[in-house]
């Protein structure tokens, strides 16, 4: 029947898969628009990750299920006979995707698991100055789990809108990396700036910069300072604010991500590959003659001449620009 009230075509069932991923929160932010495209192509994604950020991407609604990478159920999942627990929830669905550069994991869950198993490596090869977002679609898309690009990688994620109106600014002055992070000072003074310009800046610090905390308290006493090792609390920091500057991290990628007005300093890392995807997202690149380096190059060096190339200044021309027209002229000299 045609008619109103007929019978309709009913949408087919969504294919299940199993994604591995074993990257920290910076990697798996970068695999978003992956899962994204996933998900449009019809797919319902089970993600193994570590526990805490396969959590927020449960949160976010990117995947429909995440299971901790860490648990002792899929430890087996690694060995050459998986147990039943483990092989579990591989087998409930219809393809699994490893986004891996190790053969033999892909090898080893092909012999058990008798449906398609594909490998992505996360990153594109060093030196490719392709963005690591764009890697993994070109990948997917070549081996047919997905039809076509995601035209926009840097489409925000629909975040709460509680911030719009905001004018709190978190800044994060971690990494993964000592190599990848800015002076503190140079924070700072970047902090000054905006209060300056109507801003009311604050610092954001997980577990990897609690040790800043006593000499962020002693530089910077009129300034507030956030600690939480918490994703869920990050997240609901990052969306009540305005904006967010930090170095290339983790958490740099997750305010972008979330629709933040973001500034990431770049100095060993190569943004042509890392830039944090966003609508209103700007990276400051520190020069040098060595830099980008990070992936291929010296990784023992002191010296961040990179970063040390990047000021304040920069730093709040880059973050003033990519403001809409109203807000985006500094208030003071």
């Amino acid at each position: 029947m045609n008619g109103a009230g007929g019978n309709k075509t009913p949408r087919p069932a969504a294919r299940r898969i199993f994604v591995i991923h074993h990257g920290a929160l910076g990697d798996l932010v970068t695999a978003f628009p992956l899962f994204r495209a996933l998900t449009a192509a019809g797919f319902e994604i089970r993600l193994l990750c570590r526990g805490p950020v396969g959590a927020l991407a449960a949160s976010l609604g990117l995947v429909h299920q995440a299971y901790a990478l860490e648990s002792a159920r899929f430890a087996s999942l690694y060995r050459e006979n998986p147990d039943t627990a483990a092989m579990q929830p591989v087998e409930a669905c219809d393809v699994v995707l490893a986004l891996t550069r190790s053969d033999a994991l892909a090898a080893g869950l092909s012999r058990f698991f008798k449906k398609p198993v594909h490998r992505i490596p996360p990153r594109p090869e060093p030196g490719a100055r392709i963005h690591t977002a764009r890697h993994l679609l070109h990948a997917a898309l070549k081996i047919g789990l997905i039809q076509s690009l995601e035209r926009n990688v840097s489409a925000p994620y629909p975040a709460s809108a509680s911030g719009e109106n905001s004018r709190t600014l978190w800044i994060h002055p971690g990494a993964g990396s000592p190599l990848k992070r800015w002076p503190l000072d140079r924070f700072i003074d970047t902090a000054v700036g905006l209060r300056e310009n109507g801003f009311d800046p604050g610092f954001l610090l997980g577990p990897a910069e609690f040790f800043l905390e006593s000499a962020l308290s002693a530089a910077a006493p009129d300034f507030r300072i956030f600690t939480t090792g918490d994703l869920s609390a990050l997240t609901r920091a990052l969306t009540s604010a305005r904006a967010f500057i930090g170095n290339d991290s983790g958490v740099s990628h997750l305010a972008a991500f979330l629709g933040r007005f973001t500034v990431a300093v770049f100095g060993p890392t190569d943004p042509a590959r890392w830039k944090p995807l966003g609508p209103a997202a700007a990276v400051v690149q520190g020069v040098s003659d060595c830099s980008p380096c990070f992936e291929s190059g010296n990784k023992d060096c002191r010296q961040l001449v990179c970063l040390e190339s990047v000021t304040p200044a920069r730093v709040l021309d880059a973050f003033f620009r990519i403001l809409p027209a109203a807000e985006s002229a500094p208030r003071s000299a």
